[in-house]
């Protein structure tokens, strides 16, 4: 939906701004008032990268990608050492289908921060989507490492492993992950859509429904199935990026 960039701007840095004034529990530095009547200290570049963090998550959280592709862009500029400006920027090249962006991105941000479990895991995630199976799988199990019940770890880590037909091993990271057995077929039936193997999905799906009548990720599934294989539809691109909703920055 198009919008009024200036004002939109203008009033979300307002918030922002209002936030990180008046609000200790928030996490954010204020800025001290000078009880002599003089004004109050600047803010430090810190301080501004904050705020843009801020507007750009709520941007992104709007569906405005390209006004929060800049936020970020500012946040890291007023202050390089903001992992998560990079992390977000990469999250959002990967879903526009800008890989070499992403990785470039991704690849800062773990400079800056290389023992997050979260953030390995999405890089994972995105190398995975690029069929760079052992890269995703090394980057995954380093997550694991850190943090060895990382449910998305798990669950993308089953994916990798069913790649390699290791079906088994595959569905005992699902069950890590927390799937019952209608999510573990539902998860094997995406990565068989994955690979165009349009008879084998249709079977996981209807396992799925076998286990749970009224899975609507089955149900979806198999609609998506139907208009991806009779090329009508790309729905599957929206399906296989949906990992990445649940990365947050902290």
């Amino acid at each position: 939906m198009q919008r009024n960039s200036i004002g939109y701007v203008a009033l979300s840095l307002s918030v922002a701004i209002l936030l990180l004034v008046g609000c200790n529990s928030s996490g954010w530095r204020t800025s001290r008032h000078n009880p002599s009547g003089e004004h109050d200290r600047p803010l430090s570049d810190r301080q501004v990268s904050n705020v843009q963090l801020t507007l750009a998550r709520s941007l992104e959280r709007q569906g405005d990608t390209t006004e929060a592709l800049a936020a970020y862009q500012k946040a890291i500029e007023n202050d390089p050492r903001q992992a998560i400006g990079y992390w977000r920027m990469a999250i959002l090249q990967d879903q526009r289908g800008k890989a070499e962006e992403s990785e470039a991105l991704f690849r800062e941000a773990l400079k800056l921060e290389p023992k997050n479990p979260d953030l390995l895991c999405d890089f994972g995630y995105s190398l995975y989507l690029q069929r760079r199976w052992a890269e995703s799988e090394e980057l995954l199990q380093q997550a694991i490492k850190i943090q060895p019940k990382h449910a998305r770890a798990h669950n993308h880590l089953g994916l990798v492993l069913a790649q390699a037909n290791q079906y088994e091993a595959a569905l005992a990271e699902f069950r890590k992950a927390g799937c019952d057995k209608a999510e573990c077929h539902n998860n094997l039936a995406l990565v068989m859509t994955f690979n165009e193997r349009w008879d084998d999905a249709r079977h996981h799906y209807n396992l799925s429904l076998a286990a749970n009548p009224d899975s609507e990720s089955a149900l979806t599934g198999l609609q998506n199935l139907e208009a991806v294989a009779s090329n009508t539809s790309p729905a599957i691109g929206s399906v296989r990026l949906s990992s990445f909703e649940s990365a947050e920055e902290n």
